[in-house]
């Protein structure tokens, strides 16, 4: 287990040594598959503040459905109605699974225009 654990830091760290032209979604499936939940989500994070929309699909996602984070819908749904490159639709997509995900917890109903109050 350890030699695996060594080989993904590895990887990881040959991986932010040089550029990649662009998100790998493969790489963040695999990293998944080898108990590297975290680390599949950080690799997406840093591509979704490069500003790719797969990515912030991606880290979207990750923090509605707790995919190598503890889940946070409200997280999830404040991250999507960021300047985004993803689209609208996906955007209400996101919102629509959100709330649901938040019935019942107390927490009144979130658009977009609540998120950002007072900004």
């Amino acid at each position: 287990m350890k030699i695996l654990s060594l080989a993904v830091v590895l990887v990881l760290n040959a991986t932010q040594g040089h550029t990649e032209a662009a998100y790998n979604a493969d790489f963040v499936h695999e990293l998944r598959l080898l108990g590297r939940g975290h680390e599949a989500f950080q690799y997406a994070l840093t591509w979704a503040g490069s500003g790719d929309a797969d990515a912030e699909l991606e880290v979207i996602y990750s923090l509605l459905d707790g995919k190598g984070v503890e889940p946070d819908p409200l997280a999830a749904m404040a991250f999507a109605c960021g300047p985004r490159q993803v689209n609208q639709f996906n955007i209400e997509k996101v919102l629509i699974v959100g709330n649901l995900r938040l019935s019942g917890t107390g927490i009144a109903v979130v658009r977009c225009e609540d998120l950002h109050e007072g900004q």
